[in-house]
């Protein structure tokens, strides 16, 4: 069973990742949600998928959120969702954010050793560089490291920059 955190679950991509545990709950949990402003749709997926921990926007709604569910663990802003990236038992982070909200939970959650799953162009766009060094300055030199996340940060940050520099060339 892979535990996962998704980042901005009510949005395209965290909807569409949450399908996918759906599909496959007998390979998938949820331990961890984030959301902005869309909290309607995030307490129906806290009572679906009963994550360990989630994060809002806002510190009243977080307020709200700990009243209506007394035992979830709930954070606000922006500092919230880099302990929520860290602080749970997921071993994959799916980064679904809009634009560069995700910088920092990414490289909160490359910290604690966790594998990122990217759908966030701008997290590799903007903080790529930030997310490489952050994750590959402790590896020994001439290696990508030791962790699967390494591979896939480099895999995501390469096939992102092909597609850039194409883009530019075929202008």
């Amino acid at each position: 069973m892979k535990h996962i955190a998704v980042l901005g679950s009510t949005g395209s991509i965290g909807t569409q990742t949450l399908d996918v545990v759906r599909k496959y709950p007998d390979k998938f949990a949820v331990s961890a949600l984030s959301c902005g402003r869309r909290t309607d749709l995030l307490r129906s997926q806290i009572r679906e998928f009963s994550p360990e921990c989630v994060c809002v926007a806002q510190e009243d709604e977080a307020s709200r959120l700990r009243a209506e569910f007394g035992g979830l663990t709930v954070f606000s802003g922006e500092e919230g969702l880099c302990v929520l990236a860290k602080e749970n038992s997921a071993e994959t982070v799916v980064n679904g954010l809009l634009g560069m909200m995700g910088i920092r939970p990414t490289l909160a959650a490359i910290e604690a050793g966790k594998d990122i799953a990217f759908a966030n162009k701008e997290t590799l766009v903007a903080g790529g560089a930030l997310a490489l060094a952050g994750k590959l300055c402790p590896a020994l030199p001439g290696t990508l490291g030791a962790h699967t996340g390494d591979i896939l940060m480099v895999a995501a940050f390469a096939v992102n920059a092909i597609i850039l520099a194409f883009g530019r060339v075929s202008k």
